[in-house]
């Protein structure tokens, strides 16, 4: 079977792309980069540009992982992936897989949120899955950025009492659950993240836990912290979070999501903790 991945050469692009070879896959992907990786072919393609349908030939999926995460690439995003989807169609690519997010959601506040949203409604046919991803655990992407700033203080400030939930999931998990879906070729919507969420206060200890670090809290208000990360950012510090992503943690505590991870990854359900997942780090993935 041959799989081809948009954005291969990003963290969960390329994890996936390492899975699915080694599982005896033939994988071909795209690049807004000139880049090389043993056993995939590469197009140099970005978001935005054109897309040639003979890019898919042979392909029996296409998992689309590439997102420019530039501020005010909405229509970017939305238009490159519909060429994407539209030109694999016209290569009969039988399953299109989107990996989009827990944070997707009409209502939500950040650009990320809302333009995997109105992705997601664009990814319906008999042949497509949207993939909803919690938080991936792993060392890289968003959540190596947020790890690192946790650890580089003693002390770290958490909107109101902590509570709001978190999606998670690790790495290995959401690329295990990938192949699932691929290799069973299943269509309609999938959620991908372990029912038990951690609060995150919980996400915070077991963070520092896990490094051999104690945990000093602070709380503080949530319109303090949206404004206390707007000076930081005009004053050119890095923050791993913006004000969207804030007010989209506070927003978790109304998603009624249920996980298809259980019934993906049957014989592994005890492993579906943050502790698991904290560990895998471990293991370089």
């Amino acid at each position: 079977m041959k799989v081809f991945i948009t954005g291969v050469t990003g963290y969960l692009g390329r994890s996936i792309a390492a899975h699915l070879l080694a599982g005896g896959y033939r994988i071909a992907g795209s690049s807004r980069r000139t880049i090389t990786m043993p056993g995939v072919e590469i197009f140099r393609v970005a978001l935005g540009e054109r897309v040639e349908s003979t890019m898919f030939k042979d392909c029996d999926a296409m998992i689309h992982a590439a997102h420019d995460f530039e501020p005010g690439s909405y229509h970017k995003n939305i238009e490159g992936t519909l060429a994407m989807r539209d030109a694999a169609g016209e290569a009969a690519v039988r399953q299109q897989i989107f990996l989009t997010s827990y944070s997707a959601r009409p209502d939500a506040e950040s650009e990320y949120g809302r333009t995997k949203y109105r992705i997601e409604q664009l990814f319906s046919g008999p042949a497509s899955v949207t993939m909803r991803l919690g938080l991936v655990v792993g060392n890289g992407g968003l959540f190596a950025r947020q790890r690192a700033a946790l650890l580089r203080t003693p002390v770290v400030p958490i909107i109101g009492a902590g509570n709001c939930p978190v999606a998670v999931i690790a790495i290995s998990h959401a690329i295990a659950a990938t192949e699932v879906i691929v290799r069973t070729r299943a269509c309609g919507p999938r959620n991908l993240f372990y029912d038990a969420l951690p609060t995150i206060k919980e996400f915070v200890q077991e963070i520092k836990k896990n490094a051999g670090q104690r945990a000093r809290l602070v709380p503080i208000g949530a319109r303090f912290a949206v404004a206390a990360v707007r000076i930081a950012r005009s004053l050119g510090l890095r923050i791993p979070a913006d004000p969207g992503q804030i007010r989209a943690l506070l927003l978790n505590e109304g998603s009624r999501w249920q996980s298809d991870l259980p019934a993906l990854l049957k014989e592994r359900h005890a492993e579906f903790q943050l502790s698991y997942a904290l560990d895998q780090l471990k293991t370089g993935q």
